[in-house]
């Protein structure tokens, strides 16, 4: 991994190949949580593509508010799962904690991010939310990749179930996010509003399967995944 070759960094920034700085102050800005000693790590705002669809704006808009924060463990009691909640998509660390932590593991069908932010939080740092670090990044899935995705997310929650244990379940998260998106189309594109019910519908499809996975073969498993090469 090249965060092991950054030998002289303090701090790493990852940046996935498909975001687009919306600001040449964005890296700057994210890196400036990091003058609080306390933080192990940051990620920056996620706004969607100029010509996103409603529900990929939407997406953006539940995940990424416009009000920067920083977490400690003490917040889990108010925000429960979602206090580890981050991307990788634009993000930095502090490279000491990040070590600290055993840096991103390799068994984990996806979700590094949140494994080591939860980590890290459990160890004694704080999580920043920086909203004026600006990327622009978003999807348009289809449902077929909207239930593999979900089915994914399910694999992830069932591989690392010590984050339920130690946070709480995900489900009042996904209620919110139900109503949210539903009020959002109603709102601002009723046209959209089949498109929302079924990609929620296949959502919740995907994520129940996903409970089931180690009762599937591998062909299957790579059949309903998105990352057919994790299944060997």
């Amino acid at each position: 991994m090249l965060v092991d070759k950054s030998l002289n960094s303090d701090i790493v920034v990852f940046l996935t190949q498909d975001a687009r700085l919306a600001s040449p102050d964005s890296i700057s800005n994210l890196i400036k949580a990091f003058d609080d000693t306390e933080v192990g790590m940051a990620y920056g705002r996620q706004l969607p593509h100029l010509n996103a669809k409603p529900l990929e704006i939407h997406a953006r808009i539940f995940n990424y508010s416009q009000v920067s924060e920083v977490l400690s463990i003490s917040d889990s009691k108010r925000l429960g799962f979602k206090v580890f909640f981050c991307s990788n998509s634009f993000a930095a660390y502090r490279k000491s904690a990040l070590e600290l932590v055993g840096g991103f593991p390799s068994d984990s069908i996806m979700g590094e991010d949140a494994i080591v932010a939860a980590k890290m939080l459990i160890t004694g740092y704080k999580k920043a939310y920086v909203s004026e670090a600006t990327v622009y990044h978003s999807h348009s899935y289809t449902l077929s990749e909207e239930y593999k995705r979900y089915f994914d997310t399910r694999v992830f929650h069932e591989q690392n179930k010590w984050l339920i244990e130690k946070f709480g379940k995900p489900t009042g998260e996904g209620i919110k996010f139900l109503k949210s998106e539903l009020n959002f189309v109603i709102k601002n594109d009723f046209k959209s509003i089949l498109k929302s019910i079924s990609s929620l519908g296949v959502k919740w499809l995907g994520y129940k399967s996903g409970k089931y996975y180690k009762k599937m073969s591998t062909g299957t498993l790579r059949k309903l995944s998105m990352f057919k090469s994790y299944w060997k």
